[in-house]
């Protein structure tokens, strides 16, 4: 009787293990993805980079972190700040963002009552998102990041690559760092055999 129930019991666990595998096994390919088409680079279901950069006062960027992370990057309205970044993707601007200053600026304050200092350092580090892009296709070398100073005052709403062509012209932003697609491709190859 007892051999019954014990039986039974691991008939009904493997069934339930078997509908579970089942389950993953279709949810893994919801959206049409499955791991042959990660290894290439398609892209099914939203992804984004997530970046760590390190700028420095000669314009270079050199790349510290990437991720690639599953979902929707959320960006943010407006671009609200003294720097403008732009990713370009076969020269098409594909996603911008922006930071409050400089990011080469240090404010702080010494002890004392000195008030606020503020000193330029030789190199600074970023964070920047690129929505619907995966790391394989930032390996193809396609893609570039450019950061510009806006002038004081100057405010950019939208993600416009005429206004910012114009703004450029105008002298009211200018390129402060930048990271070439094969530089870009060239770092992130580095980065994944470590």
């Amino acid at each position: 009787m007892l051999g019954r129930k014990l039986i039974g019991r691991l008939v009904s666990l493997f069934a339930i293990c078997v509908l579970v595998l089942q389950l993953c096994s279709q949810s893994s390919n919801a959206y049409g993805q499955n791991s042959e088409d990660r290894h290439r680079g398609v892209v099914n279901e939203p992804t984004y980079l997530s970046l760590v950069l390190r700028v420095h006062a000669d314009g270079s960027i050199c790349v510290v972190r990437a991720n690639e992370v599953s979902g929707k990057l959320i960006l943010p309205p407006q671009l609200d700040g003294g720097v403008l970044y732009v990713v370009v993707k076969e020269h098409k601007m594909i996603a911008t963002g922006s930071l409050p200053e400089d990011p080469l600026i240090q404010r702080g304050f010494g002890s004392g009552t000195s008030g606020e200092k503020v000193e330029e350092k030789s190199s600074a580090t970023v964070l920047v998102s690129i929505p619907e892009t995966t790391l394989r296709e930032a390996e193809t070398g396609k893609l570039s990041i450019r950061f510009y100073m806006l002038k004081s005052g100057v405010r950019v709403t939208a993600d416009n690559p005429e206004v910012l062509d114009k703004l450029v012209s105008e002298k009211k932003a200018m390129m402060r760092f930048e990271l070439s697609g094969n530089e870009f491709a060239s770092q992130l190859k580095r980065l994944n055999q470590r």
